[in-house]
């Protein structure tokens, strides 16, 4: 389960509408606003299937420290397997020695970014920071997309930095109803990528964050049911 700073009953959660994508967006910096709860990364069994699998990516924009406010280079993207993140884990902790130090690091997965035939892949690596929720990512080659069109495509077609990138998952719950006296919660399970980049026209470093849904059982990427799905 996901590890939250502070988290209602689940019998307190009250049905509320089904979530737009859009007005997510606009609302908040992050797209999942607060009261989301982030999975313990250093628990691989109780990871592999929230956080395994295809998120369609749906948001991204710059994160800047001299500009914090949402405008500008903010995209929202219409949910469709044209953008998406496979996320994949190869590490066996049955079988594979775990660190000793908060220094040293182990690759459990990979993390493929594709947008428009375009792809990155990312190494997972597993850290023993103070941040259990946070997992720092390599990048490895890029594929070149011949005529850009957008801020991601052109973040991806100049290329990753080769570290420090910053890969969260999270669960945020939108809703709830009673079924035959069952309690139903819905929500969304989510990948935060906070990718390091380079900004030619600024010379600086810089960071894009990029949100991408889990996508459902069924692979039905509908945005009228992608952030109101039952966890």
């Amino acid at each position: 389960m996901p590890r939250r700073g502070s988290r209602a009953s689940r019998r307190e959660v009250s049905r509320v509408p089904t979530p737009r994508i859009p007005d997510m967006a606009n609302r908040y910096p992050n797209f999942y606003g607060s009261g989301a709860g982030f999975y313990n990364m250093r628990d691989p069994e109780n990871i592999r299937d929230p956080c395994g699998g295809t998120f369609v990516i749906i948001y991204t924009r710059p994160v800047r420290s001299d500009d914090n406010s949402q405008e500008g280079d903010i995209e929202i993207f219409q949910p469709g397997l044209e953008r998406k993140i496979d996320v994949l884990f190869t590490h066996d902790v049955e079988t594979t020695p775990r660190p000793i130090g908060p220094d040293d690091e182990m690759s459990w997965g990979s993390a493929e970014i594709n947008v428009l035939g375009q792809q990155c892949e990312l190494e997972l690596e597993e850290t023993y920071p103070e941040e259990m929720t946070v997992v720092h990512a390599t990048a490895g080659t890029t594929s070149v997309f011949s005529e850009p069109n957008g801020r991601l495509e052109e973040i991806l077609n100049r290329g990753l930095q080769p570290s420090c990138h910053r890969v969260k998952f999270g669960e945020k719950e939108v809703g709830g109803e009673r079924v035959d006296g069952k309690l139903q919660v819905y929500g969304f399970r989510f990948i935060e990528m906070e990718l390091k980049t380079f900004d030619p026209e600024r010379e600086v470093s810089d960071t894009q964050l990029v949100i991408g849904v889990k996508i459902p059982d069924d692979d039905d990427v509908s945005s009228a049911l992608l952030l109101r799905q039952l966890l």
